[in-house]
């Protein structure tokens, strides 16, 4: 089975972002990688998480929009040879 690249953009929704996160991590597929993307959100998310290694996280350096954002995350999916892009909003 070919890996999926699961991105979900936070932009201040730190707390749903988390919940997105962990909603992913109970899925029987374990191929997957999950790759978060902060929109430049200010949230906390970036701080908060920066050292966690269960997840991709990319930090944006400005608010480039949903479309801005997204492509970020799948660039760097297919950076990491994903078969499958799933992108998810965390709420």
């Amino acid at each position: 089975m070919e890996k999926v690249a699961v991105i979900i953009l936070n932009y201040k929704t730190k707390e749903l972002t988390l919940k997105c996160i962990e909603s992913v991590k109970k899925s029987d597929n374990k191929n997957y990688k999950l790759i978060v993307v902060d929109n430049h959100s200010e949230d906390g998310l970036v701080e908060d998480f920066k050292d966690r290694k269960d997840f991709i996280l990319i930090k944006n350096s400005r608010n480039s929009g949903y479309s801005g954002g997204n492509n970020l995350g799948i660039r760097r999916a297919l950076k990491e040879e994903a078969g499958y892009i799933l992108i998810l909003n965390p709420d």
